[in-house]
């Protein structure tokens, strides 16, 4: 999935900064050495900074693609005729489960998968 515009408006000034200041710093041209020292410093964390958060938005969209496979998944299973019989025939004997389920995670997995849909207008 696609960063948010938002993002990719911030990560573009941010690469327009660095690309700017690798510029700016092969000429050479500033007097004042402090400020290109600091100014390399900001540079340095900058890129970083940028590479981070390229990391971090590769891993969410991994973390969605998955979270996407795995509620689809549950789809399927929940929707195949062979699993509904072993609830029908589990009921036919009089068997009730009443263990732990995971509905209450689904939905809200559901809901977060739909909120960064509608978020990034996908």
């Amino acid at each position: 999935m696609a960063p948010t515009d938002e993002t990719e408006d911030a990560l573009a000034r941010v690469r327009a900064a660095c690309n700017l200041h690798a510029e700016q710093s092969a000429d050479n041209t500033s007097p004042d050495v402090y400020f290109m020292a600091s100014s390399r410093l900001q540079y340095a964390d900058l890129r970083a900074l940028l590479a981070r958060l390229e990391r971090v938005e590769g891993e969410r969209d991994q973390l969605r693609i998955a979270a996407n496979a795995v509620v689809a998944k549950l789809d399927v299973i929940h929707d195949d005729p062979k699993y509904q019989a072993v609830w029908q025939l589990a009921a036919a004997h009089q068997y009730r489960y009443n263990g732990p389920d995971y509905v209450a995670e689904l939905r809200d997995l559901r809901a977060a998968l739909d909120a960064a849909r509608a978020t990034e207008g996908t």
